[in-house]
């Protein structure tokens, strides 16, 4: 794991299953896309310690964020994104509409190619319509992080399921 912090705030972070300096690439692509220039890389001190423990222990208060140099639409998307639970997947227009943009399904993707915080924002529970897995900034991580939260793939996508009738969202974790 990967983090870049400033004051306590976290700036960016990053997972790979290929080792750090894939996660390290992520974050420094995600600050300078977003014009942050000053900032400290941790992959294995306190910042990356207490993300870990909130994401995997759930100890610890969630870490302050930081959306500079994003627009209003990307906060919306990735508020979206955020409250999108555990065991659930929606598709990049399911999060466009609940983010006031319906037809901005493409821009959704661009969004969560561009998420500064795939831990802490589960991006990879965004897929597409057909429920093929989409891209992925961190490559066959998504599918990795799907298969944890109990989901079946199959042939790159999410094995098909029942739809949840009080969210209409596709939920197909199979428990």
């Amino acid at each position: 794991m990967t983090v870049a912090m400033r004051d306590g705030v976290l700036l960016a972070d990053a997972f790979s299953m290929s080792g750090v300096e894939d996660s390290r690439r992520y974050v420094l692509c995600a600050l300078r896309k977003r014009g942050i220039t000053e900032f400290v890389i941790d992959d294995t001190s306190e910042g990356a310690r207490r993300v870990a423990e909130y994401l995997v222990g759930g100890r610890g208060t969630e870490p302050a964020l930081c959306f500079d140099g994003m627009t209003d639409f990307a906060r919306r998307v990735l508020a979206c994104v955020k409250a999108i639970p555990k065991g659930t997947v929606r598709s990049y227009r399911e999060v466009a509409e609940s983010a006031g943009r319906p037809r901005a399904y493409r821009a959704v993707g661009n969004i969560m190619a561009n998420n500064p915080y795939p831990l802490i924002i589960p991006c990879h529970r965004v897929v597409r319509s057909d429920r093929s897995l989409g891209g992925f900034g961190l490559g066959s991580t998504k599918a990795h992080l799907l298969r944890n939260e109990g989901f079946e793939i199959e042939d790159g996508k999410v094995k098909a399921g029942q739809r949840d009738a009080k969210s209409k969202t596709l939920a197909t974790r199979h428990s």
